[in-house]
């Protein structure tokens, strides 16, 4: 009995030399055991396994009367010549969102925001307080995970054009009894935003 103890220690030093050679530091030696047992191991990843940030590597546009879609990169957004396509759809990005913009040039926010943002911003190539000062914001509903979706209002001095944007952003203008043009931006769940949009049948299973 008395070789008991050292015989299990001497074992759980060889499990944690085992476990480090994988990469994996054994803070207390006694875990070792209490892994032994563990059938199933959960981890929240976010922070932990990954950095916690999002980021938007490619984009989805359709031309006007078009019935594909046009895939593309952000990088190739950035460098390559800009249709009013995707002027619009970088330009809704910036505005449809409540993210926001520190002194130190970093954007803030939930991922989610920060990450569409970033690459409307690159695309755009101008400062965010730039562009929304252009348009300011006269209303807003925020997005709802029961709803799915979110809306923001843009003043009289918004660019024109009604044509609906793909890959979830869409667009309408309206006129006021005081003649002020009203632009509207929903960003959200595709299903939704394009239940949302006057398009073909084509259009809609190419989305």
């Amino acid at each position: 009995p008395e070789g008991l103890m050292p015989t299990v220690t001497f074992s759980l030093m060889i499990s944690s030399r085992q476990m480090a050679k994988r990469k994996v530091l054994v803070r207390k030696i006694d875990a070792v055991e209490t892994l032994g047992c563990v059938s199933v191991l959960c981890s929240d990843k976010t922070g932990t396994l990954t950095s916690g940030k999002m980021a938007v590597t490619d984009l989805a546009i359709m031309e006007a009367e078009a019935t594909t879609l046009k895939h593309m990169s952000i990088q190739e957004a950035q460098n390559s010549e800009k249709s009013e396509t995707l002027k619009k759809l970088a330009q809704g990005g910036l505005l449809n969102s409540n993210a926001k913009q520190t002194a130190q040039l970093e954007f803030v926010g939930s991922p989610t925001e920060v990450a569409i943002v970033s690459a409307c911003h690159l695309i755009v190539g101008k400062p965010l307080e730039e562009v929304r000062s252009e348009t300011p914001q006269v209303y807003d509903i925020p997005f709802s995970s029961a709803t799915k979706w979110m809306l923001t209002a843009h003043g009289s001095n918004a660019s024109n054009g009604s044509q609906p944007l793909s890959q979830g952003l869409a667009e309408a203008q309206t006129q006021s009894s005081q003649e002020s043009n009203i632009r509207l931006l929903l960003k959200g769940a595709p299903e939704f935003v394009v239940s949302c949009c006057k398009l073909s049948n084509e259009q809609v299973k190419a989305i």
